[in-house]
């Protein structure tokens, strides 16, 4: 039988107009995501991946509009 233990540890920031969210695990895999209120109801969001045993990575981009 084999157990798969995997650790991680995060944090959430929020300074005055954006959202600051990142990771680290255990298994290599580092994340981070940022949110920037452009305006009343749009926002602007950044997001990427890297997974370093597997060599992979992603990355994102996107608009919200509204709450």
């Amino acid at each position: 039988m084999s157990r798969d233990v995997t650790t991680s540890v995060g944090y959430d920031y929020i300074p005055w107009q954006c959202r600051l969210r990142g990771k680290i695990d255990s298994n290599d895999c580092v994340a981070a995501f940022l949110e920037e209120r452009l305006n009343m109801g749009l926002n602007f969001i950044l997001s990427a991946e890297i997974d370093h045993k597997k060599k992979g990575y992603k990355f994102g981009f996107g608009l919200t509009v509204g709450e």
